[in-house]
């Protein structure tokens, strides 16, 4: 009797999705620029005062410091907006000192990039390599300027430079607290509408 066609590609076609499924992970969401590559397209953005391709060069961890500052600075912007009084708004809203961008982390870079002068910080950073020391997930990079400059690679193989890491993560710092605090001044506001009294706030 001959075998149906049909039959065939049903009894197949789970084997096909399997070993489609399992050949995903591995062939799209590897990154395969290496080390080297990351560093040249990093000290080319740093010369080219790009804010936006050094964001995208950052590494992991500065890159999430960014994300949760991007996020707690909108969330903030939003409860003023919301709870403040109509006195105490534009006041409030420009101790946030950055382009808030509902959140966006590479918008909100950006503003800080440019307001805090980033490329120029990170001048000494941009050069030629001289050297270049892997081991495991870290490069050690030595440019001509004699600057030494780490790398990292995070778990889809994705290479990151390491220079602004502690300037980020103190924006994530102060972002997180003055979230807080403009929480607290929001339900101080909501108290004194609702007994009709003076807000006392922070």
């Amino acid at each position: 009797m001959e075998r149906s066609p049909l039959r065939w590609q049903k009894g197949r076609l789970p084997l096909i999705l399997m070993a489609w499924i399992l050949f995903l992970p591995s062939s799209c969401k590897k990154h395969k620029t290496g080390p080297t590559d990351v560093y040249e397209h990093w000290s080319r953005a740093v010369l080219a005062h790009d804010c936006g391709r050094i964001y995208r060069l950052l590494d992991e961890k500065s890159r999430w410091a960014v994300m949760s500052a991007a996020r707690d600075t909108a969330k903030a912007a939003a409860i003023i907006q919301k709870s403040y009084p109509e006195n105490r708004k534009a006041e409030e809203l420009s101790k946030l000192g950055v382009q808030v961008a509902d959140g966006k982390p590479e918008a909100y870079f950006e503003s800080i990039c440019r307001r805090h002068h980033y490329p120029r910080l990170l001048a000494p950073t941009a050069g030629k390599i001289t050297a270049i020391t892997v081991v495991g997930d870290k490069a050690h990079v030595v440019t001509d300027k004699k600057t030494r400059v780490l790398l990292t690679r995070d778990q889809y193989g994705r290479w990151g430079c390491t220079a602004l890491k502690d300037q980020v993560v103190r924006r994530q710092l102060v972002a997180a607290n003055f979230l807080k605090i403009v929480e607290q001044n929001a339900k101080v506001f909501h108290g004194a509408a609702a007994h009709g009294t003076s807000p006392e706030t922070k």
